[in-house]
């Protein structure tokens, strides 16, 4: 059974991951952030999947197409790995509900899962300032890259329109009040550590698939038993294994 969830969808660079960390963390809410699970959803992918043929391909073939094309493609994976993002949901298991994250939630997927329209908003800013946000994070930009994010970002307005599903522009996002968080801080501690754990798994499979000695430098969330904490910690790899993650 899936446990109560509000889903944050939207286009690359919106601030998604930004503002579905300040509600969990506010709320002492569980996140999940698909884009943490992208390894382990490779793995299990069905063979002869859209996913597996994009993941067979080189860099080249992946990314020096038509954004039709790319586009094409994230639609057609984010569809193979909606049933695997609900298995992770439902293994979950009962308790707080989960703000789930990610560029991949289409409103056509979403929408038959929502008790209302109200548990669900998709962030879809202005093409510039979403470009602006994909350049500027510490990773290269595909060529196509924002030129795919925008004809996704109008596929995701013509569809949550159509649906009667709510966008916004910026992060200013609401979310209903009768969504429960962790009861107290000992729960609220084993709700990061275990979030923690899925974000250095896929660190791990990263630096294993790009040749690294060690994965880059990641920000943990605070694993305090302070209830409404909103502190991240960053760290290598290596050392949130050492230590864990405590801003205090």
């Amino acid at each position: 059974m899936l446990p109560d969830a509000f889903w944050l969808g939207g286009g690359g660079g919106a601030g998604k991951t930004t503002a579905a960390r300040r509600i969990a963390f506010a709320r002492d809410l569980r996140l999940y952030c698909v884009d943490h699970y992208g390894y382990d959803h490779q793995r299990r992918a069905a063979p002869g999947s859209r996913t597996a043929a994009f993941e067979a391909m080189t860099y080249d073939e992946r990314w020096h197409r038509d954004p039709a094309g790319l586009a094409g493609d994230f639609v057609a994976i984010s569809r193979e790995r909606f049933d695997l993002m609900l298995a992770d949901l439902d293994a979950l298991g009962p308790g707080p509900a989960v703000i789930v994250e990610g560029p991949q939630l289409l409103p056509d997927l979403v929408a038959p899962l929502l008790p209302s329209p109200a548990y669900a908003c998709w962030l879809l800013p202005a093409p510039d300032v979403a470009a602006a946000g994909v350049e500027s994070r510490d990773e290269a930009v595909p060529p196509g890259r924002v030129a795919r994010d925008r004809l996704l970002v109008e596929l995701i307005r013509r569809d949550a329109a159509a649906l009667g599903l709510r966008t916004v522009a910026d992060r200013n996002v609401l979310v209903p009040p009768d969504l429960r968080g962790a009861v107290d801080g000992a729960q609220r501690r084993r709700i990061r550590a275990a979030e923690n754990a899925v974000a250095l798994a896929q660190l791990r499979a990263y630096a294993a698939d790009a040749d690294l000695a060690e994965p880059p430098v990641h920000t943990f969330s605070c694993e305090c038993e302070r209830l409404g904490c909103g502190r991240d910690v960053l760290l290598t790899a290596d050392a949130y294994e050492r230590s864990g993650a405590d801003a205090h």
